[in-house]
């Protein structure tokens, strides 16, 4: 792989100068956070490429940045990617320093704190800021999109990244195991590190106590910590990876919150590697941490509380060639299963009447039309039951969310980008989420706009009706892609919005997961999942074939 020249750094500063000046979408407003967070990563980057930005363009265009793409020949494009990502981990101490200079791509010295304690001149200049977030992510892709790089480049980028973090890891505890063990001597196992990993105990996450139980990454790397320095376990562990407090799948519910009594992540791709069962495994490592977190939100099930989470490890095959830890979000499962079972139970004996069937093939599969068609006295005498187990259902569904959104803004995934996808009721449990977060930005104080947490959203039969304020807010808080999948032939999810319609005066248009975005709402990829989803109840067992349909490699 060819080096780049100071001709393709320089083209590569112009390009990335395009990026931070200009969002992937006409509006500014869509991501407010752009502007002023991508100055402080095009600063980054140019000291990294010790390129002086006042020797840039004033205002390079995107169409005239584009342009340079035939600066770089296919045998650049991997080198290019991986500049991008290794030039803005690491913060140039001239920023560090400067506390005048905004620091929203910066992580703070303490990931365990909201606030930056105090430090000699020493040691800031001993420990490195270590940094990679949805943010960063979205810069990057945005200019390697401008100079027609494909976007896997920055993928195997990233695999190539884990894998040298894990043996600078490994590193780092060779050679210092006999200082651990005279330490362990003096403090017991493993030190101060040690003893506040063992007795962390517990957080409080939106008036939940969370329990630290073992998990991401925890078998391998937890007994790891006493022999690492104490500033380059923070950095590694607890910013980016987030593994220094176990990690997801170390957080779970201790007792009711809001109702919800379960809320855990199973882990189907990772180090650990657990899998189902009222306890995550905790067995022997088998590969690197990701810089990446995917996570499937799943939502009703109709056969058991274990559905979801089977159908789910399908879908590993999608993550493993990009090295992605993938997890599953349990939330309220006996719940799911009941609303499930009884929205099925009702489907089949109602809707999926002689006569229902009759109006289904008059309205050749038009689900809303169908539902509209479909007697009233259907939804009168016998849709009550199913309307409030519903109900439940999605109860449990935004209160999972709003716990969601909890964890994220304690980062207790580290900082480094994930990937949301949620689906039936999971995909409202994270557009609730995503609502949470936005609340937050607009409500912090601060005059510097919030970095989103998120890198990637993606809502398949998404069964409510956002407004376009509330699109707009999600679609703020995002650092890439906002997806919605729908399906015009998901007569079940119809047939509950006519359920609302007739029991409680809601209105059936705009349901998400029955059709495209209105066209004024911007940033919002529309995807159609005719031919590959037949319905509401298909969706767990069609989960792979329709992430290929959306792109996980995107």
């Amino acid at each position: 792989m060819p080096e780049l020249g100071d001709e393709h750094k320089f083209a590569l500063a112009i390009a990335a100068k395009a990026t931070a000046l200009y969002p992937p979408f006409d509006s500014p407003s869509v991501l407010p956070w752009w502007t002023s967070l991508g100055s402080v990563w095009l600063q980054v980057l140019c000291e990294r490429l010790s390129i002086q930005t006042d020797h840039l363009p004033d205002e390079p265009s995107v169409e005239g940045a584009r342009g340079l793409s035939s600066s770089f020949s296919d045998a650049y494009h991997p080198e290019v990617a991986s500049i991008l990502l290794t030039s803005t981990l690491l913060a140039p101490s001239s920023i560090a320093k400067d506390t005048s200079k905004p620091v929203s791509l910066l992580q703070k010295a303490n990931p365990f704190s909201n606030s930056t304690p105090s430090k000699s001149k020493a040691d800031s200049e001993a420990t490195p800021q270590f940094a990679y977030n949805a943010s960063t992510r979205a810069f990057i892709a945005r200019t390697l999109d401008i100079l027609d790089i494909s976007y896997r480049h920055l993928l195997a980028a990233e695999v190539i990244l884990s894998h040298e973090l894990y043996e600078k890891f490994k590193e780092a505890e060779l050679k210092s195991r006999g200082e651990a063990i005279r330490k362990e001597k003096e403090d017991g196992w493993g030190g101060s590190w040690g003893r506040w990993a063992a007795t962390a105990g517990g957080v409080t996450l939106g008036g939940v106590v969370i329990g630290l139980t073992g998990g991401l990454a925890a078998p391998a790397l937890l007994p790891l910590l006493p022999f690492l320095s104490a500033g380059t376990a923070p950095i590694i562990l607890g910013s980016v990876l987030g593994l220094a407090g176990g990690g997801l799948t170390g957080y779970r519910v201790r007792r009711r919150w809001g109702g919800v009594e379960k809320f855990e992540f199973v882990e189907l791709l990772g180090p650990g590697e657990g899998e189902g069962g009222e306890d995550v495994k905790q067995i022997e490592a088998k590969k690197a941490p990701s810089v990446i977190a995917a996570m499937l939100i799943p939502g009703i099930q109709v056969k058991s509380v274990d559905e979801s989470l089977d159908s789910s490890k399908q879908c590993r095959d999608l993550f493993a060639p990009y090295h992605q830890d993938l997890y599953v979000v349990s939330h309220s499962p006996e719940v799911m299963l009941t609303t499930g079972k009884t929205l099925h139970g009702w489907v089949m004996s109602q809707l999926y009447s002689k006569a229902g069937a009759e109006i289904l093939k008059r309205t050749a599969f038009n689900a809303v039309m169908a539902a509209v068609a479909m007697p009233l006295t259907i939804y009168k005498t016998t849709g009550m039951v199913v309307d409030n187990q519903w109900v439940q259902g999605t109860d449990k569904a935004r209160k999972a969310g709003l716990l969601l959104a909890e964890v994220l803004r304690e980062k207790v995934h580290g900082t480094r980008p994930v990937i949301l996808i949620g689906s039936s009721l999971g995909a409202m449990a994270l557009f609730e989420a995503l609502l949470s977060l936005a609340t937050t930005s607009s409500t912090s104080g601060s005059s510097d706009p919030e970095p989103p947490l998120v890198d990637t959203a993606i809502f398949i039969s998404l069964p409510q009706a956002p407004t376009r304020a509330q699109w707009k807010a999600v679609r703020g808080v995002v650092g890439r892609r906002v997806v919605n999948a729908y399906c015009k032939s998901d007569f079940v999810l119809a047939g509950v919005g006519r359920l609302h319609e007739v029991l409680g005066g809601g209105h059936l248009g705009g349901i998400g997961g029955l059709a495209a975005t209105p066209k004024d709402i911007v940033g919002i990829e529309n995807i159609d999942l005719e031919g590959v989803l037949d319905g509401h109840f298909d969706i767990s067992e069609k989960m792979p074939v329709i992430l290929e349909r959306i792109g996980m490699d995107r």
